[in-house]
C-alpha cells in the first residue's frame, strides 16, 4: 500500500489486537505491529504441532526478542501423556493452531496474497504450522534451548497441577535466564512440588509482582515454609502479592512467616479458613500497615471442601492502614462481620477512594443505609469516588439513593441478577423490548440522576460460565445520567465487536460436554 507508514500506525491504534495480528501482509510497518501482537504473550498449554512451530519460529532472535510474557503449563510434559513420544492430541481434536481463518484474514490474503514482507532481507516464517506432529520429548528439549533466547521476558507464569514430580529441566533454565529482567512471576503449584522446587537456586533482584496459587491438601506446613522463604527474598522490591489456596485451606502459617516488605503497596490474599485469634492474615497486614494502599480480602464461596468449614473472623477492625486507598472485601466476610467491617471503613474514611465487594450483603437495607451514612458526601472528609457491589434486582430506587448520597462518585460497577420487576436482561436490553419497561420508565423520571456527576459505569450479570456485559442497559443509564462518558473504565462509550466473548473453557461433567447457556439464559422476550 502507498500510504505513509505513520498513517498506518495511527490507524492501528483503533484496531483490536486480533485484527492487528492479521495485518502482517500489508506493509513493513504493520508487519512489525502484527508480529509484536503475535509474539508479545506466549502461552504453552498444549504440547502439539502448534507449540513446536512456535518454538521453531523463536529460534530467530528477531522474533524471540518480541516475547514479553511466557506461560508454561507443565502438565503437558507429564510422562503418561508422552506415549511412544507421540502427540498428546490423540482425542481427535484439532490442534490449537489449526483454526478457521477469520473473515478479515481471508480478505487481506485475497487482496495482498500470502507472502509477508521481508525482514532484513530474509523472508519470514509462514503463519500457519505445517508438517508432521512433533514428539512431546522433542518439544521439551526445544523449549530448553529456546528459553535463553527470550531476553525481554518480563512476566513468567508457571502452572504445575500434576501430583507427579517428573523432570522439568526448562524450569531451572528459566530461573537463570529470566532472573535479571523478570518483573512479574505467577506460580500455580502443588504443595508437594513446591517443597521439592524451593528454595530456588537463584534470586530475582527486580521482581515486583508475585502470585501464588497453592494446590493440594498435603505437605502444607512444609510448603508454607518453602514459599515464605522465597517470598521473603523479594522483600526489597516486591510491590504486589497475591495468594490463593485450592482446595480452601488455612494460609495462616504462611502469613506468619513473612517478613516486612519495604514497597508492598498491594496485597491480595486468601483469608479462607484462617480462624485464629488474631488471624494470621491480620498479623501480616498489620506488619505492612504503613505501606499498603490496595487491599483485597478473598474468601471462597464454596465451603463444602474447606477445612475448617467455618467462616473466618474479620480481624482488621483495630488495625489502621495509613495509606489505604482501595479495598475489596468478599461478601461472605462482610456478611459475617458487618459491625467490625463498618468500624474499619469508618476509620479509613479520609483515605479510602475505592470500595468493592461481591455477594448481596451490602444491599440489605440496614447495611446500605449504614454504609452510606459513613461515606455520605455531605461529609467533606469522605473521599469515596469508586464503588462496586452486587445487587440481586436493580431498580431506579437504588440508583436514586446512590445519586443523592454519593454526589461525587466517579465510577460505579454493578453486578446484578435481574432488573425490576424480576426480569433477566439480554446484553441489548432494553432495546430488544417491544414496550418500555417499568425499570426504564423509573430511570427516566428520576431527577437526581440528571444532576449526578458519575462519569463511568459498568453493569454485568453472571451468565452460565462467565460474566456478560449489559451494554444496552449501560447505554440507557447514560441517557438518564448525562455525565456518563465512559463504560467499563475505557474512557469512552464505544461498544467492542464482539460485545461479549463466550468463556474459552467450558467445564464438563462426567465426561459429557457441558451445555453452555452463556448469553442465552435471559427471559424470553
Amino acid at each position: 500500500m502507498s500510504l505513509p507508514s505513520e498513517l498506518w500506525l495511527h490507524i492501528a491504534k483503533y484496531l483490536s489486537t486480533d485484527a492487528i495480528k492479521d495485518l502482517y501482509v500489508l506493509n513493513q510497518a504493520l508487519f512489525h505491529l502484527s508480529m509484536d501482537a503475535r509474539y508479545r504473550d506466549i502461552i504453552f498449554d498444549d504440547a502439539n504441532d502448534r507449540m513446536a512451530y512456535t518454538l521453531e519460529t523463536l529460534r530467530n532472535t528477531q522474533f524471540a526478542s518480541r516475547v514479553h510474557s511466557l506461560h508454561i503449563d507443565s502438565h503437558i510434559f507429564q510422562p503418561q501423556l508422552d506415549n511412544d513420544h507421540g502427540s498428546n492430541d490423540s482425542n481427535g481434536d484439532a490442534p490449537h493452531g489449526k483454526v478457521g481463518k477469520s473473515k478479515f484474514r481471508k480478505f487481506t490474503r485475497r487482496i495482498f496474497g500470502t507472502s509477508k514482507p521481508k525482514e532484513n532481507g530474509i523472508q519470514s516464517f509462514n503463519v500457519q504450522p505445517a508438517g508432521p506432529e512433533t514428539p512431546v520429548a522433542q518439544i521439551c528439549d526445544d523449549l530448553v534451548e529456546i528459553i535463553p533466547l527470550l531476553l525481554n521476558v518480563r512476566t513468567f507464569s508457571l502452572s504445575w497441577n500434576s501430583s507427579q514430580d517428573f523432570p522439568a529441566p526448562y524450569i531451572e533454565v528459566a530461573w537463570k535466564s529470566f532472573r535479571q529482567n523478570l518483573l512479574e512471576f505467577n506460580l500455580t503449584i502443588t504443595s508437594a512440588k513446591a517443597v521439592a522446587l524451593f528454595p530456588l537456586p537463584t534470586s530475582f533482584p527486580h521482581l515486583e509482582v508475585f502470585t501464588i496459587h497453592r494446590l493440594g491438601k498435603t505437605s502444607l506446613e512444609a510448603c508454607d515454609l518453602a514459599l515464605a522463604t522465597f517470598t521473603n527474598s523479594l522483600s526489597p522490591t516486591l510491590k504486589k502479592l497475591t495468594v490463593r489456596s485450592t482446595p480452601p485451606r488455612t494460609l495462616a502459617n504462611f502469613y506468619l512467616k513473612l517478613d516486612y516488605f519495604h514497597n508492598l503497596s498491594s496485597i491480595d490474599i486468601d483469608v479462607s479458613c484462617d480462624v485464629g485469634n488474631p488471624p494470621g492474615y491480620a498479623t501480616f497486614i498489620d506488619q505492612q500497615s504503613n505501606v499498603v494502599q490496595d487491599l483485597t480480602l478473598y474468601l471462597t464461596s464454596d465451603y463444602s471442601k474447606s477445612w475448617p468449614p467455618v467462616l473466618p473472623p474479620f480481624g482488621l477492625s483495630e488495625i489502621r492502614l495509613l495509606k489505604l486507598e482501595k479495598l475489596f472485601i468478599s461478601g461472605g466476610l462482610l456478611d459475617n462481620s458487618w459491625d467490625h467491617v463498618l468500624r474499619y471503613l469508618r476509620s479509613h474514611l479520609k483515605t479510602l477512594t475505592d470500595f468493592k465487594t461481591d455477594g448481596g450483603g451490602l444491599m440489605a437495607d440496614s447495611k446500605l443505609s449504614s454504609f452510606l451514612e459513613v461515606f455520605h458526601h455531605r461529609n467533606p472528609y469522605s473521599t469515596l469516588t469508586h464503588l462496586s457491589f452486587f445487587v440481586t434486582e436493580l431498580d431506579n430506587k437504588i440508583l436514586d439513593t446512590l445519586a443523592k448520597s454519593l454526589v461525587r462518585l466517579e465510577g460505579l460497577t454493578l453486578s446484578i441478577c435481574s432488573v425490576y420487576p424480576q426480569f433477566v436482561p439480554t446484553e441489548n436490553y432494553p432495546r430488544d423490548l417491544k414496550h418500555e419497561s417499568a425499570f426504564v420508565r423509573g430511570l427516566r423520571s428520576t431527577q437526581s440522576l440528571k444532576r449526578w456527576n458519575l462519569s463511568d459505569i459498568t453493569i454485568k450479570r453472571r451468565s452460565c460460565c462467565g460474566d456478560i456485559i449489559l451494554w444496552g442497559l449501560m447505554r440507557t443509564c447514560a441517557t438518564c445520567i448525562p455525565s456518563i462518558t465512559s463504560f467499563m473504565g475505557n474512557g469512552d462509550r464505544d461498544i467492542p465487536s464482539p460485545s461479549n466473548k463466550p468463556p474459552k473453557h467450558v467445564p464438563t461433567v462426567k465426561g459429557l460436554p457441558h451445555i453452555c447457556r452463556y448469553g442465552i439464559d435471559h427471559n424470553l422476550l
